[in-house]
């Protein structure tokens, strides 16, 4: 059985991603939910029916609660690519409110932000590496924002001393890119990536996720970065 759902308002706050898109699909009967299959990559679709599977019963105030938010999203994400956050975020304000517009504005840019770079995920410590060492301290910095934290950690720490101090100092002031700068790049490491291994703006970065890089340092590496920075 699927996880309750509170009548009025938005969505049961436990119920996953995973399966308010699983309400989404089933919402949209069988004919319309094929024609979006075919757009989605199979892995995709195999969780996505596996989590279809799982739901249960969901009662309409239930499912209404999920669309209305499924449509706020996509209302969003079609404001953001057609002009920007900034355009997004009037559009959003005057569609529902303050408050609403900021809740949905963070969670598409969080969205952008996991698209964005997404072969580095099936990325290791090592190809990853490879492929920035002899980049300019603030591409390494950009690229780094997007992988989590703790292979983050692992590419820093075989950076030489100077490096790690720039790459950090860049990744704690840097608050958003350029999109068009981030796709730019993004391009170039992606052709890096594919011979190494077979062979609006966007938030990233920031001291938050500095903080949790070097958590992940191991305590040499923290303790002289820490110095240098201090200098």
């Amino acid at each position: 059985m699927s996880e309750p759902i509170s009548k009025g308002g938005t969505a049961h706050p436990r119920l996953t991603r995973q399966q308010k898109a699983a309400a989404v699909i089933v919402s949209l009967g069988t004919d319309k939910a094929s024609q979006l299959y075919q757009y989605m990559d199979p892995e995709d679709v195999e969780q996505i029916t596996l989590e279809v599977a799982k739901l249960g019963y969901l009662d309409s105030s239930a499912t209404e609660d999920v669309l209305t938010e499924y449509y706020q999203m996509c209302m969003t994400n079609k404001a953001v690519t057609e002009g920007g956050l900034e355009y997004a975020r009037a559009v959003l304000e005057k569609a529902f409110g303050q408050q609403t517009a900021t809740s949905l504005l963070e969670k598409v840019t969080k969205s952008l932000k996991n698209r964005e770079f997404a072969f580095l995920n099936k990325a290791d410590e090592k190809s990853l590496y490879a492929a920035l060492q002899h980049e300019r301290p603030q591409t390494i910095a950009l690229v780094l924002s997007y992988v989590d934290a703790e292979k983050s950690a692992a590419v820093i720490e075989e950076l030489d001393d100077e490096r790690q101090v720039r790459v950090i100092e860049n990744m704690a002031n840097m608050e958003s890119a350029s999109p068009t700068a981030v796709k730019i790049i993004e391009a170039e490491m992606e052709k890096k990536f594919s011979s190494l291994m077979t062979a609006s703006n966007v938030k990233v970065g920031g001291v938050d996720f500095v903080a949790d890089v070097m958590n992940n340092l191991d305590r040499s590496s923290e303790k002289n970065i820490f110095d240098r920075l201090a200098e």
